[in-house]
């Protein structure tokens, strides 16, 4: 697996509902340290389910009642594109990508395709062949430094594929950052229903600067470490 190399790190393809833990070692040409401490638990929910409830007054106002808009949206067949197709943080090493819903987005779940392009080309390729995206927020490795790319997205629903987003503007992975000492507190930050980031802070310098770091997740309730 390859080190990060900068004090921070998005994890995807988590599951809905479980609770994770986090810890990270850090590894120079010497070898590899000891964990870090365990950071706090963290449950996997959609953050984008509460920014979908609204309180609708009754009783000449008195009372409310809280429904979901997904109550409300209108039926939608082939779902709309999403808008909005921009960077929400660029680091080193990974690009994350945020958009938001279409408007109307329809009663059916969504996920969605991203796909790239190098810019000032127009051949794009899927980004996320291997992971599926049910959030509005997917964190993009892989891509080569020195390039600029072109984001899009599609919206996905039971009854097919929308048209494909307007483009983002160019996007490049940012300046490159010296390795950080090895870690020591490991915070955690829910980000998507399926994903979090994981975030630790520099302890005491040692002989060497670090190469990178590995990440390691842990099911609360299991004895297993696996790096992510």
């Amino acid at each position: 697996d390859k080190p990060v190399k900068i004090c921070r790190s998005p994890v995807v393809g988590l599951t809905e509902g479980k609770t994770y833990q986090f810890r990270v070692k850090a590894v120079n040409r010497a070898g590899i340290s000891n964990p870090s401490k365990a950071s706090d638990p963290v449950t996997m929910i959609d953050p984008n389910e509460s920014k979908r409830l609204m309180n609708i007054p009754y009783d000449d106002g008195m009372r409310t009642i809280m429904v979901s808009k997904d109550e409300l949206e209108p039926e939608v067949k082939i779902p709309l594109p999403p808008t909005n197709v921009h960077a929400s943080e660029v680091r080193e090493d990974y690009v994350v990508l945020s958009w938001d819903e279409p408007d109307p987005r329809g009663k059916e779940p969504l996920s969605y395709y991203i796909e790239k392009s190098i810019a000032g080309t127009d051949s794009w390729q899927m980004a996320n062949l291997d992971v599926p995206v049910n959030s509005t927020t997917f964190a993009l490795f892989d891509l080569d430094k020195g390039k600029s790319y072109c984001f899009r997205v599609r919206s996905v629903n039971k009854y097919g594929v929308s048209e494909p987003s307007v483009p983002s503007d160019p996007i490049s992975l940012g300046e490159k950052i010296a390795p950080p000492p090895p870690p020591s507190q490991v915070l955690t930050f829910r980000d998507t229903s399926t994903s979090v980031v994981v975030q630790w802070s520099k302890p005491k310098e040692g002989q060497e600067k670090p190469l990178g770091y590995y990440v390691y997740s842990q099911e609360v309730g299991t004895e297993e470490w696996e790096t992510v």
